[in-house]
């Protein structure tokens, strides 16, 4: 009896500090999330909510979730933003399960003929009891008239708290490098912290935090709906100037499609796809 009411209040505890960071937020002048990554349209479906999930794109959301995969799977996502021509983003992902552990490389591209962005990576993620720990390399390389690149590093936990709570913690290009020789020009630092509920077989919440450096703190959180075997309904809302979103899915034992939709308050929709294809799943 005990047990059970320190579980009912520490879930009251959770759910009413994730709703105070979602309405307290909502009343300050935040940022916009971060959105150069291509963590995959189901996330996105969400409202980018993805720290605390686990499937293909966690080589680019949480490496630590890579501990999660069975199987070898491969990912692929492409965009369209703000369906202007020109400034898409492809991305492929591949996932595979070790003895211990789970590797991922991947790779991304976006710009146009003028300018162009890619970041190649490779990242291993592994479970220590009811933590998961995970970390990624990245190369990035960037072209606008001249060429610069570096090289930087993400870090990431994964912990079930219990059957239904997952919390998830990343934090993107810890140490602030410059690209080549070129001191004024460096990537921010990234940090998030989210948390995933299981509601039920057919309602999976999700929210997290993220705070880039020097910006003010974005909070988002999105809902996962299974009205029946195989499909998926998704909605998510932050208070940043990318507030609403929407997505579709379909998953079988070895492929699955999602779709997503977000909206910016200027700029307009954003169309996102992505496949996950699993080989030999269980």
């Amino acid at each position: 009896m005990v047990n059970l009411k320190f579980k009912q209040k520490k879930q009251t505890v959770i759910w009413l500090v994730t709703f105070g960071l979602l309405f307290f937020g909502s009343h300050i002048n935040l940022k916009a999330s971060n959105d150069l990554f291509a963590r995959g349209a189901r996330a996105w479906g969400m409202g980018n909510v993805s720290v605390s999930n686990a499937d293909a794109f966690s080589y680019a959301n949480n490496p630590a979730g890579l501990a999660e995969l069975k199987n070898i799977t491969f990912g692929g996502y492409a965009d369209n933003r703000f369906s202007i021509p020109g400034l898409g983003m492809q991305s492929a992902v591949l996932s595979i399960p070790v003895k211990i552990g789970g590797i991922g490389i991947g790779f991304q591209n976006m710009g146009f003929s003028t300018f162009t962005e890619q970041r190649f990576g490779i990242a291993y993620g592994r479970w220590f009891g009811k933590l998961a720990f995970g970390m990624k390399l990245n190369y990035l390389r960037m072209s606008n008239n001249e060429t610069a690149s570096q090289i930087n590093a993400d870090l990431g936990i994964l912990a079930k708290l219990n059957t239904k709570w997952t919390l998830g913690f990343h934090v993107y290009n810890p140490v602030k490098k410059s690209f080549g020789q070129d001191d004024r020009i460096r990537e921010n630092t990234i940090t998030r912290l989210g948390l995933s509920y299981i509601i039920s077989d057919k309602v999976l919440f999700c929210t997290e935090a993220e705070k880039e450096f020097e910006q003010n703190v974005n909070v988002r959180a999105g809902v996962e709906y299974k009205p029946v075997e195989h499909f998926f309904i998704r909605a998510g809302m932050g208070n940043g100037t990318t507030a609403q979103s929407f997505g579709l899915g379909y998953r079988s034992n070895q492929l699955q499609i999602d779709v997503s939709s977000t909206w910016h308050q200027q700029l307009g929709i954003t169309p996102r796809i992505s496949i996950i294809a699993w080989l030999n799943k269980k």
